[in-house]
């Protein structure tokens, strides 16, 4: 590939993965940001929940002096507290929905350029279409309090780890037309980690879910051995050993983007990268690493 990566991509990593110690929401939010921001390699940083107000205020602070962009999540407060959005009692759902409108208010104090959430677990099959209704509602609600906010729902694996409702990407565009009909402020937000874990490929599910696409993420998985440490959706190194992805499946991920048009050199999109250092990684080590696996992959990717 002749151009330079950053001509097409704002390359950003989720900060409360690349630093365990604040995805409850507190520790050294402000000071961690800082350090991944402080190389240049990284124009976008994904928050989690940030608990204090002081703490969110330091934060946006340090991505507006480092001339970044920050984007904000729920999932970890959704999966904390097992917060169900497509729930089909009205007392849960309720609840659930509550607590993101919450986490979504936080989150505007800081001015973020987009919010993601994830739906709830998938229900017996009998059962689905009055979640999928109860989700259509839940983000509905969700997207009309952000708007004109970008709410990117990000799709998980749905019979391996998370076994969320949403899920293969196929019932993800279903509900993303659903929802888009009652506003434009919502989209997909497809993760080559996940891929391997929804039992699909990058050619076939990034295609199916071009029209709504309004954000990505990669890194890697373990899914072939139960036995294995980082088995699941827990984002290990690219190139593990037992692990999914590493640089030729990135290249391809990156490809396919460029095909259905998410990427395009000249108007550089947000692609994020998530990895979590296991128990004998530093977040340091873990970057360099990343930050290797990235430059190795680019030159094998296709931009048409």
């Amino acid at each position: 590939m002749a151009h330079p990566w950053e001509d097409a991509v704002r390359l950003g990593i989720v900060h409360f993965m690349a630093c365990p110690e604040v995805m409850g929401g507190s520790g050294p939010v402000a000071a961690t940001a800082d350090a991944l921001l402080a190389d240049a390699f990284f124009k976008v940083l994904e928050a989690g929940p940030v608990t204090d107000p002081a703490a969110r205020a330091a934060l946006k602070a340090v991505v507006a002096a480092r001339g970044a962009t920050l984007a904000c999540g729920a999932q970890p407060l959704q999966l904390s507290q097992k917060l169900n959005l497509n729930a089909t009692d009205s007392v849960e759902r309720g609840k659930a929905v509550f607590a993101v409108r919450a986490e979504l208010a936080r989150a505007q104090e800081m001015n973020p350029a987009g919010f993601v959430v994830l739906s709830g677990p998938d229900p017996a099959e009998a059962d689905r279409p009055l979640a999928m209704d109860a989700l259509v509602d839940s983000l509905a609600t969700i997207c009309r309090e952000a708007a004109p906010l970008p709410v990117h729902l990000e799709v998980f694996d749905f019979d391996v780890d998370k076994k969320c409702l949403i899920g293969p990407t196929a019932r993800a565009v279903e509900l993303a037309r659903r929802v888009r009909a009652t506003g434009s402020n919502f989209g997909l937000l497809l993760d080559l980690s996940h891929l391997p874990l929804q039992h699909e490929r990058s050619a076939d599910a990034l295609p199916l879910a071009a029209e709504f696409l309004t954000h990505a993420h990669v890194g890697n998985c373990v899914l072939k051995d139960r036995t294995h440490p980082r088995y699941g959706d827990q984002h290990p190194r690219f190139g593990i050993a037992g692990g999914e992805n590493g640089e030729a499946e990135l290249a391809e991920f990156l490809s396919v983007l460029f095909k259905v048009g998410y990427l395009k050199h000249g108007t550089p999109r947000i692609v994020t990268i998530e990895v979590k250092p296991g128990k004998d990684e530093t977040t340091e080590s873990l970057m360099a690493q990343t930050k290797a696996t990235w430059s190795a992959a680019w030159p094998g990717v296709r931009t048409v």
